[in-house]
């Protein structure tokens, strides 16, 4: 029996499907995606205020310039007010390092040593070549 009353439910649910024509269903559909459209919540609401606000902001820093050549260029501006002090980025660990130790000039080099002499090699000084006279052979 369950099964006839479930096939009997089939048949109405097609019978319905075929007398409704696209047309009101898109119709419907139409409506109710106006509906959730103005009963938007307020947390989205803000969300999206927000989004346009941060938009504004980057729109304001960052701007395309165009140039003689007819390319853009993304050109970066200054925030608003005084720059920070460079010491204040620091982390606290690295303001005190920066503070206690004082900048030394690098340590002077030292100079050069030849190869020969770093490595323990001792040159005799050359003597000249006795100079070939006449020999006297007999």
């Amino acid at each position: 029996m369950d099964i006839l009353d479930a096939l009997q439910d089939i048949r109405a649910r097609n019978a319905r499907n075929e007398r409704v024509d696209d047309q009101a269903i898109q119709d419907m559909l139409a409506r109710r995606l106006e509906e959730e459209e103005l009963d938007e919540d307020e947390e989205t609401k803000q969300r999206r205020l927000w989004d346009e606000e941060d938009q504004k902001e980057a729109e304001k820093v960052f701007s395309k310039l165009e140039t003689d050549a007819g390319g853009k260029v993304t050109l970066k501006r200054k925030a608003d007010g005084e720059a920070p002090d460079l010491k204040s980025l620091l982390s606290e660990s690295s303001r005190a390092l920066v503070d206690t130790s004082p900048m030394q000039p690098p340590a002077a080099k030292k100079p050069k040593t030849t190869l020969a002499s770093s490595l323990g090699i001792k040159t005799a000084k050359r003597r000249p070549a006795p100079l070939a006279g006449p020999s006297k052979a007999s």
